[in-house]
């Protein structure tokens, strides 16, 4: 629905259009997003659809319910809420998996060490509900950014979120735009990410926008609506790079899972270890791995199932009911089995167009990822809801001694 609504809104324009994408946590994108604005550059937040903008002669006004909210995350917006923005360019910004549907345009991927961005969420939306250990093993659907995904905790939604992404820059441009360097080098970070989106800006255009998109403003703007509006949204904690160091104990960083390790400072290591990574679970053969991990006849099974739903074909209730019918099958490939199935489920919820050469390489990492990690407990526990999704009774595979 998100999707089409830009669509429609952009049918027989000439307008240059762009996307910001961050996983769901405390990232920092809103920083990049006030910068924007500062530039006279339409930044628009997809959640709010018809409600965003509205125009009154050469003006363009932000509606009510984006001003409510937006309020506490962007500074500029308590000086004004009237802009003249640059004609023809606009840029959408959201926690959007669903984004690579606009077609290839041109995608910045906002992220931040995965211990500050959860730490800072957890901070701002559940220290008052769960205590921190609590929160990191919570599985979440994420309703509001890409309803029934991936049904993981933090940290392994945070790196399934970043593959993705870094699965489609193989069809499409993303760039990766690190927090950190909003904080090191801003200015130089802004000039980076205008020259990828071909807008022309000046330096004193730039170091202006900086300066009042500053972490100070920021706060000063949450400050204000804590006023107001008799509330606490963390929305300007602290915005510290590194400060996981003094907020994780060592026992939760060992309880951390494979998983939700890899994208630890994913971009530190260098080129090298982004390169491996992606060799590792973007680029694997997942067709190699089932075979290694299933039964020949289970794998007959499945390969043929996925052959069918790349060809558009859906899958039935009655045909995993009959896989799962198999006599003799083990917990550990039951389990393997709905992996594969979550997997499907991913690409099925994201992409208009699952026969597309994006959804076969989506499909591809998300089920090497599942297969690589498959001792990790929230891999297996998706795995479980995946069973319940297609009503297979847990009860015979968990009851039984591993017999294949």
């Amino acid at each position: 629905m998100v999707i089409q609504e830009i669509k429609n809104h952009f049918d027989g324009q000439e307008t240059a259009s762009y996307q910001i994408v961050s996983p769901p946590f405390s990232c920092g994108v809103a920083w990049l997003v006030n910068v924007l604005l500062e530039l006279d550059i339409k930044t628009t937040n997809v959640g709010f659809g018809q409600n965003h903008w509205s125009f009154e002669n050469d003006l363009t006004l932000i509606e009510p319910d984006a001003l409510n909210h937006l309020k506490w995350h962007l500074p500029i917006l308590h000086r004004q809420e009237k802009f003249i923005f640059e004609a023809n360019i606009e840029v959408f910004w959201e926690h959007r998996l669903d984004f690579v549907n606009q077609g290839h345009k041109k995608t910045i991927l906002f992220i931040r060490d995965p211990r500050d961005a959860i730490y800072s969420m957890y901070c701002r939306n559940y220290k008052e509900h769960y205590t921190f250990d609590v929160y990191l093993k919570r599985q979440d659907v994420w309703p509001d950014h890409f309803p029934g995904l991936f049904e993981l905790p933090p940290f392994e939604t945070f790196t399934f979120f970043v593959f993705f992404w870094m699965t489609m820059s193989r069809f499409m441009p993303v760039k990766i735009i690190d927090f950190k360097n909003t904080k090191i080098i801003p200015v130089k970070t802004v000039q980076e990410i205008l020259k990828y989106l071909e807008i022309d800006r000046t330096t004193q255009e730039v170091e202006k926008a900086v300066e009042h998109s500053s972490f100070e403003n920021a706060k000063r703007a949450m400050d204000e609506m804590q006023k107001a509006t008799k509330e606490t949204f963390l929305t300007a904690r602290k915005g510290k790079v590194d400060e996981w160091k003094q907020t994780y104990s060592e026992e939760l960083l060992l309880g951390i899972t494979e998983v939700g390790k890899i994208s630890f400072g994913l971009l530190d290591e260098g080129e090298a270890h982004v390169s491996h990574l992606i060799d590792t679970y973007i680029k694997a053969d997942s067709r190699s791995i089932i075979a290694d991990k299933l039964p020949e006849e289970v794998n007959e099974i499945v390969v043929k199932i996925l052959d069918r739903f790349q060809s558009g074909i859906d899958i039935t209730r009655e045909e995993v009911h009959t896989l799962y019918q198999i006599e003799n099958m083990s917990t550990k490939v039951a389990l393997r089995i709905a992996m594969i199935l979550e997997a499907l489920y991913y690409v099925e919820n994201i992409f208009e167009d699952k026969t597309s050469d994006e959804a076969r390489a989506a499909l591809n990492t998300f089920i090497a990822m599942n297969l690589r990690f498959e001792d990790d407990y929230p891999i297996q526990q998706a795995a479980v809801s995946c069973l319940r999704r297609w009503s297979i009774s847990l009860k015979p595979f968990f009851d039984k001694a591993q017999t294949c």
